[in-house]
């Protein structure tokens, strides 16, 4: 009996390890074919500035907007009436910011700091008016340009960047893109123009050829008709049979046609 239960024992128990082999496989397997079918989220890069990268506009001597900056020969820009004072106060000027000696000669402006600036102060107050969507989230500017190669909305600041130098905007490739298109639109404008003039002279042909086979007294004929079926009254005469009345308005039609189709027609230019 004893060795009876035992060995019901030891069966249960070798099953039980079975049973926790088989679930442990399992498991692991799916979470192979999990990490296989959803990787980790790769962590993006920041494609703006930092937080604090909004005082580069400033001047680090009178702590406001950079007005007319310079660039001295350490690399360091400072505010043209800033520079005339460092000037002033010593002989040998140097750097208020690295203490560096730079010459007293009038140092070359930096115009792309100075751009900058500008459109800073210009769109001050066009950011108080614009949507919480529109304006950028890291210097709260208005966005008015696109980055291509990012394919983000970036304000007049973000463009001068470290995160998008030399990046084209959507000013340039909308540039490009008009200009596609107007000439896109006069090929379309000229192909059309030539076909309307194959048409026009195609119909030209058929009536100079038929003009051509009619004799001057068909010519006549024609000419005269209109005033000789007014006179006789042939469209409300009622001797005359329907068919001669439709006759009439066609033959009518037709004169006229022939006689003003040549008449120039300025329908249609070419613009650009």
């Amino acid at each position: 009996m004893l060795k009876t239960q035992e060995r019901v024992l030891s069966h249960g128990y070798r099953k039980l390890l079975k049973l926790k082999t088989s679930v442990i496989i399992i498991i692991s397997k799916y979470l192979r074919e999990k990490s296989t079918l959803a990787p980790p989220p790769v962590r993006q890069p920041r494609l703006g500035p930092g937080p604090g990268e909004e005082s580069n506009i400033c001047c680090p001597v009178c702590c406001d907007i950079y007005r007319d900056p310079v660039l001295l020969s350490c690399s360091h820009s400072l505010c043209k009436a800033c520079w005339q004072r460092c000037k002033t106060v010593k002989s040998n000027p140097e750097c208020p910011i690295c203490r560096r000696s730079c010459s007293s000669d009038d140092p070359p402006q930096n115009l792309a700091l100075r751009n900058v600036c500008e459109a800073f102060s210009q769109g001050s107050g066009e950011r108080l008016s614009a949507a919480p969507s529109e304006l950028c989230s890291l210097h709260a500017e208005k966005l008015q340009l696109f980055c291509v190669q990012d394919q983000q909305p970036v304000c007049l600041i973000c463009q001068f960047s470290r995160w998008h130098t030399n990046h084209k905007n959507l000013k340039q490739a909308r540039l490009a893109a008009l200009r596609d298109e107007k000439r896109q639109k006069n090929q379309n404008l000229r192909k059309k123009r030539e076909a309307v003039n194959r048409e026009k002279t195609t119909i030209t042909n058929i009536i100079s050829s038929t003009e051509a086979e009619m004799t001057a007294a068909d010519v006549l004929f024609l000419q005269n008709y209109p005033g000789s079926a007014a006179r006789v009254q042939l469209p409300g005469s009622a001797g005359h049979t329907p068919e001669l009345q439709e006759i009439y308005y066609i033959t009518v039609s037709c004169t006229q046609s022939m006689f003003s189709f040549n008449t120039p027609q300025t329908g249609l230019s070419e613009t650009g």
